[in-house]
């Protein structure tokens, strides 16, 4: 028996190339959707656990709003006048028996030009400590300024200011001086807790008129 092929009529066509190119483009089609997928889990874990966080958070600052309002309830309940009337009273006590009058002249002679004297000397213990008030007599106004540079140079005296200035019959200059007396020259002693020194920590200068 014999077979007899005859190729013209059933051609021989090699489509290996055509489904090779097919098969790469399915596996990277495959590849995208696995990798969209996975990004898309991802992206949704990641919003719920910032989701989560965020509500947590909301829930913290509530409870810290509802503690700071609990603890304004409380302040607000708190009567401090008497703890003020108390350190007011502390205060005054403190700024008089601050006040000693050898110490006070001493500073002041040390201080006070040799051919000016000092005429007479007032005190008060007020809000802003003790405040002096006090007559000088000096052969000039050169003199009496002089006094007052002195004075605000000092660590001792704050805020020194004339008040009146006159000439008397002798052509001398007679002037009124007030200034804020520190009796421990900037180096404040230690107090108790809640009591604080009136004055303490004001800025050094003087006024002149």
């Amino acid at each position: 028996m014999r077979l007899a092929v005859n190729l013209s009529t059933a051609p021989f066509v090699n489509r290996l190339p055509q489904w090779l190119v097919l098969a790469c483009l399915l596996a990277a089609a495959l590849g995208l959707t696995t990798w969209n997928v996975a990004r898309t889990i991802h992206g949704v874990l990641e919003s719920h656990s910032v989701e989560a966080e965020r509500t947590a958070l909301k829930a913290e600052r509530r409870d810290l709003e509802q503690r700071v309002a609990v603890l304004e309830k409380k302040l607000s309940a708190v009567d401090l006048a008497p703890l003020e009337s108390r350190a007011a009273a502390a205060n005054d006590v403190l700024a008089q028996k601050a006040l000693s009058w050898s110490i006070l002249l001493e500073r002041l002679e040390e201080l006070l030009p040799w051919n000016a004297a000092l005429e007479s000397v007032r005190t008060s213990v007020g809000r802003d400590g003790t405040r002096l008030s006090f007559d000088v007599r000096a052969t000039s106004q050169a003199e009496a300024l002089s006094f007052i540079d002195a004075l605000e140079a000092s660590d001792c005296f704050q805020d020194v200011y004339p008040t009146g200035e006159r000439k008397n019959v002798q052509h001398e200059i007679e002037m009124t001086l007030e200034a804020l007396h520190d009796p421990w020259c900037g180096d404040a002693p230690d107090l108790p807790a809640g009591v604080t020194l009136r004055g303490a920590g004001r800025v050094r200068g003087g006024r002149r008129g």
